[in-house]
């Protein structure tokens, strides 16, 4: 091979390089700016006990080991087992008007306390506390999981006043694919992405239970954490956050 076709194909090379790195979203590469966090203690009253039929099958039911939603007894979605639903982070997230936004997380408050449970023909509402240490000194903020049926989806309307940013961990299920264009439609397995700014409320991602789940608002920074053991860490840049489960389960069980 002669000396020009070696340099041609070094420079093609490089190109090619560079280019996969200029065009592979910073969601992919190690660092996305997504801090890991942990739940911890779920703990539910009596009266906050107990599930809530919103019509045509569908429930949604909360417990010692967490929330369930369900259609005709088949699991839509659950939140992770036995840990806290909710947790309420104090910060902020740089570059949220961009593809790679970065948190910094000035503290957790990482265990959740139901109290209470009102439930109507249209809606079921939780009420709670979200709790952690501050600077050595115990904090607590207000908790307020709403539910209701749109449709074929179970809506939710998670709210925490007080707080930067809301993470709901929820029970790990295989076969995690996005949906285009709010996350990449592929296997997400293992790592951590960052939501299309604007784009995946009603709508981000899919898997082996068949339904659908979109991430709201919008206008917050968003993201999907898969790194943690046994769970699925959804992150919202707001104290409000809109949670939608859509269609029919296939499997069954926790």
């Amino acid at each position: 091979m002669s000396r020009s076709m070696v340099a041609l194909a070094i420079s093609l090379t490089a190109a090619l390089a560079l280019g996969l790195w200029t065009w592979v979203p910073p969601l992919l590469r190690q660092d996305i700016g997504m801090t890991p966090v942990t739940p911890s203690r779920l703990t539910v009253d009596p009266a906050a006990t107990g599930t809530a039929t919103l019509g045509g099958g569908y429930t949604v039911g909360l417990n010692q080991s967490g929330f369930r939603y369900a259609k005709d007894d088949l699991p839509m979605l659950d939140t992770v087992t036995r840990g806290s639903p909710v947790v309420a982070l104090l910060g902020q997230v740089s570059g949220a008007t961009t593809s790679s936004p970065r948190e910094e997380i000035d503290a957790v408050l990482d265990r959740s306390h139901f109290t209470d449970l009102a439930v109507t023909r249209e809606e079921a509402v939780w009420i709670g506390v979200v709790e952690g240490e501050v600077d050595g000194r115990r904090v607590s903020l207000p908790l307020r999981w709403q539910v209701h049926l749109v449709g074929d989806t179970i809506e939710t309307l998670l709210t925490v006043p007080g707080a930067d940013a809301v993470v709901v961990p929820v029970d790990w299920r295989p076969a995690v694919t996005g949906i285009a264009p709010a996350l990449p439609a592929r296997n997400l397995r293992l790592r951590a992405w960052w939501f299309a700014r604007g784009l995946g409320e009603e709508a981000a991602y899919e898997w082996v239970l068949g339904t659908i789940v979109g991430l709201g608002p919008p206008s917050a920074a968003r993201g999907i954490d898969l790194r943690g053991d046994g769970r699925i860490d959804l992150h919202v840049w707001s104290p409000a956050v809109r949670l939608r489960v859509t269609g029919l389960p296939q499997a069954a069980g926790r």
